[in-house]
């Protein structure tokens, strides 16, 4: 919540602030956590979008046993299906456009996928069936805030993760009244960094299940490509060599 906060690789202030790939950079002892020995770099490398996971299902507050649903299956979406399942949250259904993300959330434990290229049909039903008590908005689209709010049941809540485009969008403000549906935002993390940390190197999540690549930073503009190739690929990793 710091007004002034710098964020490495951040472009939300001018000047911008360059990212990690330096040979060295400035840290104190404060922003620093230890692991163990036999925790592999790539997956304490994970630990910075698991915070973000971390502290969006802490906004939804106690979200075990209850339904959720999750719009975006890309590595924050992923890690938001594992974090929430860690939780204790009893069913959750990924929303997304391309079959290939959707086809790993399943893998990762996803209860049900939906498709919704050719429209929310699925969608509607399952939640007609039983209406979501939480929805996390990840995909950064109005499209997704909007079903996020049609979907989730009355007395439910929102979190937004996703970043919307800049500018007004369209909001259906007044099925959030109607509805009295709590809409939380969720901006990066906190102290929830060191807990992501503490999971990963205790084994509790494995991060390294979203992984579907690692390239030596000598190939890092191949590795960017693939990331990009959602058909493909839902997490690329850089190693140093």
């Amino acid at each position: 919540m710091c007004e002034n906060i710098y964020f490495m690789g951040s472009a939300s202030k001018k000047p911008h602030m360059q990212g990690g790939f330096a040979t060295y950079f400035d840290a104190v002892p404060a922003q620093c956590i230890k692991v163990s020995g036999n925790t592999p770099i790539a997956a304490a490398a994970l630990a910075e979008p698991l915070a973000v996971c971390l502290h969006a299902v802490k906004r939804a507050s106690v979200v075990e046993g209850k339904r959720g649903i999750i719009f975006g299956a890309g590595p924050i979406g992923l890690l938001t299906l594992l974090v929430a399942r860690q939780a204790g949250m009893s069913e959750i259904a990924v929303v997304d456009l391309m079959s290939a993300p959707l086809a790993f959330a399943k893998r990762l434990g996803a209860d049900h996928i939906i498709d919704i290229s050719a429209g929310e049909n699925d969608l509607k039903a399952l939640a007609a069936e039983r209406p979501f008590d939480v929805a996390f908005e990840i995909s950064g689209t109005a499209a997704g805030l909007t079903s996020a709010i049609s979907n989730v049941r009355r007395g439910g809540t929102v979190v937004q993760i996703g970043n919307l485009p800049g500018g007004a969008i369209p909001v259906p403000a007044n099925m959030i009244m109607a509805k009295e549906i709590d809409l939380m935002g969720s901006f990066r993390f906190g102290e929830e960094f060191e807990h992501a940390v503490r999971l990963i190197d205790d084994g509790k999540i494995d991060v390294l299940s979203i992984v579907t690549s690692q390239r030596p930073l000598s190939e890092a503009l191949e590795g960017f490509h693939l990331a990009l190739d959602r058909s493909q690929s839902v997490k690329v990793v850089l190693t140093a060599s």
